[in-house]
């Protein structure tokens, strides 16, 4: 897909990404890059599972949208991020995100404007495990073409 100018997005339109299974090897990286090593997410018990840290699930989130390519080249920032942790994800969850364009919104600025969407980390048992929104600010197709 190409990327998406400001002018480009529908407002309600879905984006579904590819999937991804989370291992423990991203668990210990993550721990090892973040510092984070609470046991939570790294000691198992004979009956317990590691949960996957949040922000690393909310990161694959980011990265699975990215993957979409829909702003290569035209997002300038992200301006807004909130994050519903609902459900914990599992070493060895297979995860895709759902992304749903909400609103647009003009900006002062004529070169770009504002996209706020929705997204949704869906586990391989159907579960949603984060929802949130983004905003972003992207640019406006050149009026001089």
């Amino acid at each position: 897909m190409s990327a998406l100018f400001f002018e480009d997005f529908e407002t309600d339109k879905s984006y579904i990404t590819d999937s991804k299974v989370i291992t423990d090897k991203h668990i210990m990286e993550f721990a090892a890059l973040t510092g984070d090593t609470n046991p939570i997410h790294l000691k198992k018990s004979e009956n317990d599972k590691n949960i996957v840290h949040g922000m690393l699930s909310a990161s694959i989130s980011t990265g699975q949208i990215s993957s979409l390519n829909l702003t290569k080249g035209t997002i300038i920032a992200l301006i807004e991020q909130n994050i519903l942790y609902l459900k914990p994800v599992f070493p060895g969850d297979t995860v895709h995100t759902v992304m749903k364009v909400i609103n647009k919104l003009a900006t002062k600025d004529s070169r770009h404007g504002i996209v706020e969407y929705s997204y949704e980390l869906i586990t391989n048992n159907n579960t949603i495990a984060i929802k949130g929104t983004n905003r972003i600010l992207v640019k406006k197709r050149n009026k001089e073409l």
